[in-house]
């Protein structure tokens, strides 16, 4: 294939690649483990790491796994290269800022003018550069859910789909907390957590089908509006996201909090649909799967890159076959968490 895209990614992964075998003392590599699914994330030696490694810091791996997918970090102030000039003229534009958007033989690439980062994936080869102009000038919000691009693409290969929701759970048993923002997802899974429950996520996190469907968590963090962190004043963050009108949004590595509850996987029982309740006391009940799957359905797609035909069909697909609820949210935020507690103990 000899078309502008594949001589584009070329121009980029070929030096970057030369050089990585060439001086390996010139880079830094982590690996982290999602389940059974392995990526190997490289950096110049120059990068600061942790501002992309945070998020994922509770999936790090000692494992070296051949079969693992390689992303390049680089940018254009501390990397060795200048990123090419951009071949081909925006084709896509919609809300989402993600422009232009190509898919051929294998290849996938995308630009964010809203956070400058270019995600580039050569499935066949497993191997993915995830570029921008200067790291420290990163936004907020992709430093909560870094490489979530490349994530959807790649995990997508494997019958995984990245969901719009949070996740919560008590040993074996699951809950997905689907739905838009301002609904309650990051502050009630902060809450469960807090309660004694697992954590896999408070925005963005894996579902797997592998005869019955699987959680993935993918980052540890949670965005808390002023009022939500009200009620956990001992949870501390002076970083702010001002991402689409959530500048006062704090985003909060929880693994620096509740490590040994910062868990990696767990089996799908049920998915609850938070909804804000103006009595003190909260309740569950049972929706049908429309009702569900218009809960969970618009947020998940808006967000994807991409063809949305797929994940539009695997949502469908998810809410006919896993039990749907929606939790009534009181003005008590200990009611909440503990009847999800006792609903998943139930489980």
């Amino acid at each position: 294939m000899n078309s502008p895209e594949r001589k584009y990614f070329d121009a980029i992964i070929d030096p970057l690649l030369d050089r990585y075998q060439r001086l390996p003392e010139k880079f830094i590599t982590r690996n982290y483990l999602f389940n059974d699914l392995s990526v190997k994330i490289v950096f110049s030696a120059n990068s600061d790491v942790s501002c992309l490694t945070k998020a994922i810091d509770h999936l790090r791996s000692d494992l070296k796994r051949k079969d693992a997918l390689t992303i390049f970090c680089n940018d254009s102030i501390e990397g060795e290269f200048t990123l090419p000039f951009f071949p081909w003229a925006d084709r896509i534009s919609s809300e989402k800022k993600e422009i232009p958007y190509y898919k051929k033989d294998g290849i996938f690439m995308s630009k964010s003018p809203e956070s400058n980062v270019l995600s580039f994936l050569d499935k066949d080869n497993g191997t993915g550069v995830y570029w921008i102009t200067d790291f420290s000038k990163l936004p907020q919000y992709e430093r909560a859910a870094p490489f979530r691009t490349i994530f959807q693409w790649w995990f997508g290969s494997f019958g995984c789909e990245m969901v719009h929701a949070a996740a919560v759970g008590m040993g074996p048993h699951g809950v997905l907390m689907p739905g838009g923002g301002g609904l309650g997802k990051s502050t009630n899974s902060v809450n469960c957590l807090e309660s004694g429950m697992d954590f896999y996520g408070d925005d963005y996190v894996l579902l797997c089908k592998n005869g019955k469907y699987n959680i993935i968590s993918l980052y540890n963090t949670a965005k808390l509006d002023s009022n939500s962190m009200k009620f956990f004043p001992f949870l501390q963050s002076s970083e702010k996201d001002n991402h689409r009108g959530q500048a006062d949004k704090s985003v909060i590595f929880l693994n620096e909090y509740f490590g040994e509850r910062i868990k990696n996987y767990t089996d799908l029982k049920c998915i609850i649909v938070p909804e804000i309740s103006n009595k003190s006391e909260s309740k569950i009940e049972e929706i049908s799967a429309s009702e569900c799957f218009k809960k969970m359905a618009p947020s998940t797609i808006f967000q994807h890159i991409g063809s949305t035909k797929k994940i539009f069909k695997f949502i469908y697909e998810l809410t006919n076959n896993v039990p749907c609820y929606k939790v009534l949210s009181g003005t008590d935020l200990k009611s909440t968490a503990k009847r999800v507690k006792e609903f998943v103990e139930l489980k």
